[in-house]
């Protein structure tokens, strides 16, 4: 077996050797088979007990059929198949946080999958998390990031496709290998081109924006595309002409009811080949825990509303100035102007809000799925001190923990006849039941 660390969230894996690493769009790490017929996937989530866990990831499995072998609240397992292909899956729980290890393979392949997870389960143990610090943008304080010991953060500001300013970031390890922050999107749509800088596309696809408009300009070979059945978002791995690894995430936003869409590249990181596997992790954490200030982000928008306010106005002013003669076909021509604008300024918008509430929500999500798994490797819950509202992270072994208010804490499976000036501190997690 070979073992996997990620640095970022601190835990290490085995794995079998020779195996691919992949990372799919869960809170963990998979990994492939060199003939693709083998799949290992960990997997951390919150769950009442193990075998809700186990269901909630059977669920996303289409079309298989499942045989219990332990359902317990701590550990549960199932063996299941779809089509050619069988597995099995085991979970763990406690506190409220499943760790869920699923093992599968195709028909005719000889793989012991109980062994296997066996293994995986047996290699897994908590790892010091990287040093890391909280960045924040000097400028405007606009945006905000994780920052590893050592790396550099250069950062900037420049318009997107839709000329709304935007913050650009690069958080370096060296010159060659960096995480670089920087939207970049177009237009399309898969009808005529309506609006100035449409690209004409007949089918939705992350693929095709990638081929046409960022293969050529980085000179890059497609590695391999991983969009993990997503419409809307997928990694694609490149090589460079100079040798070095890039992935890039490709993301899409939709316009309802309209055949307008915007896609293109939300980020994207860079390494050796040799140091990509161990600093992959730390570049998809930095990218997770990058923020931006919602609120700075409407007022660029109201400063793009306002200048394109005050351009309609100074066109609308030419227009009525020009000759009596022909005033009729100009207010004619100023009401569809305006239209056109209303909707091009719509849609902006619409785009806009699509992608940072999209963001916003990832990153909301994996900083809670973050500090959960980091308690559960640490055995540790919140405390809340009803009396002063400070939050205290203590072990999760005892059902009472008491506070003298001067710094001294009391943890005990037993009732407490307690001093009168010790109280109970609040247990927060939500999947404590007393």
């Amino acid at each position: 077996m070979s073992s996997w660390s990620n640095p970022w969230q601190g835990y290490q894996i085995d794995y079998p050797d020779g195996w691919r690493i992949l990372y799919p769009p869960i809170e963990g790490v998979a990994f492939d088979s060199p003939d693709g017929g083998a799949f290992l996937e960990f997997s951390q989530m919150q769950a009442a007990n193990a075998g809700q866990a186990v269901r909630e990831r059977l669920s996303k499995i289409p079309g298989h059929e499942a045989r219990s072998l332990e359902d317990t609240p701590d550990q549960a397992a199932v063996l299941f198949r779809h089509g050619d292909v069988f597995g099995e899956m085991r979970a763990r729980c406690q506190n409220g946080r499943a760790t869920l290890l699923l093992a599968q393979a195709r028909q005719g392949k000889t793989i012991d999958l109980t062994e296997t997870i066996r293994a995986a389960l047996n290699g897994l143990k908590p790892l010091q998390p990287i040093p890391r610090q909280l960045w924040k943008d000097p400028a405007e304080n606009c945006f905000e990031l994780l920052c590893p010991q050592g790396w550099r953060v250069d950062h900037g500001f420049a318009p997107d496709t839709f000329g709304i300013r935007q913050p650009v970031c690069r958080v370096s390890l060296n010159r060659y290998t960096f995480l670089h922050l920087e939207g970049e999107f177009r237009g399309f749509t898969q009808g005529p081109p309506e609006f100035p800088g449409d690209i004409h596309l007949p089918l939705r696809g992350l693929y095709p924006v990638l081929e046409g408009g960022f293969l050529p300009k980085w000179g890059a070979r497609v590695l391999a595309f991983e969009d993990f059945g997503s419409p809307l978002e997928a990694d694609a791995r490149l090589r460079l002409p100079d040798g070095l690894e890039r992935v890039a995430r490709l993301a899409a936003a939709t316009v309802p009811n309209s055949p307008r869409w915007a896609g293109g590249v939300s980020h994207y990181y860079q390494a050796t080949p040799d140091e990509m596997v161990q600093l992959e992790p730390i570049f998809r954490g930095i990218a997770k825990s990058y923020r931006v200030d919602p609120n700075w982000q409407n007022y660029q928008r109201q400063l793009q509303n306002a200048q394109f306010q005050s351009q309609h106005a100074q066109q609308t002013q030419q227009w009525m100035n020009q000759s009596q003669n022909l005033h009729q076909q100009r207010m004619q021509d100023i009401h569809m102007q305006g239209q056109a604008n209303t909707a091009r300024h719509q849609m902006r918008q619409d785009l806009n809000d699509a992608q940072v509430s999209g963001f916003q929500q990832r990153m909301d999500s994996m900083d809670r799925m973050h500090h959960d798994n980091i308690n559960s490797i640490r055995e540790m819950s919140d405390y809340l001190d009803p009396q002063t509202g400070q939050m205290h992270n203590l072990s999760s072994h005892y059902e009472q923990v008491w506070n003298d208010g001067k710094g001294h804490f009391v943890a005990t499976d037993w009732h407490l006849d307690a001093p009168p000036d010790w109280h109970q501190l609040k247990r927060i997690d939500p999947s404590y039941r007393p």
